[in-house]
């Protein structure tokens, strides 16, 4: 009875590790490569436009670039 007991124990403990192993794995990766409903997150890196660096106009913005708003500077 005991013994069953303990291989049960050692069961559900290797069981939660593997789970929280798969959860450390997954926040390493981060988002990429998840899908958000239809649209998915790219794996690559982005390159992105803090608001010090981003151009006068529109017409001088780099292309392919992402915006970030991070709100209003005082």
């Amino acid at each position: 009875m005991k013994s069953e007991v303990d291989k049960a124990l050692k069961a559900r403990e290797q069981a939660r590790l593997a789970r929280q192993l798969t959860i450390r794995l997954r926040l390493r990766k981060g988002l990429a490569g998840r899908r958000f409903g239809k649209h998915k997150v790219p794996e690559s890196h982005i390159d992105v436009q803090v608001g010090e660096d981003l151009a006068e106009n529109l017409r001088t913005l780099k292309v392919g670039t992402t915006i970030v708003y991070s709100g209003p500077s005082y």
